[in-house]
């Protein structure tokens, strides 16, 4: 066994003697967070969905308005061709 194996054997051992056992108290603060973090998130989501919600109905209401505008010739009245009317939209 090389110095190296050694000095990792010991570590662990180290480790393995000095770290505490889960106990009781672990365990109830593990679910004190759980719980936290659940009303964290309920929390973001009561403020963010319904922003998110709005963005994504006036981005479908943009997309549609442009496809409406295009059949209704505004590619032909404003000269546009090719690029510019990717471009442009």
């Amino acid at each position: 066994m090389s110095r190296t194996d050694k000095a990792d054997t010991t570590a662990m051992e180290k480790y393995a003697t000095s770290s505490p056992s889960i106990s009781a108290v672990d365990v109830e603060d593990d679910r004190s967070y759980a719980i936290k973090d659940k009303a964290l998130l309920r929390k973001l989501d009561r403020k963010l969905l319904p922003a998110l919600t709005l963005l994504y109905l006036l981005s479908f209401l943009d997309r549609s308005n442009v496809a409406n505008a295009r059949v209704e010739g505004l590619v032909k009245d404003l000269h546009m061709s090719g690029y510019n009317v990717e471009a442009r939209m």
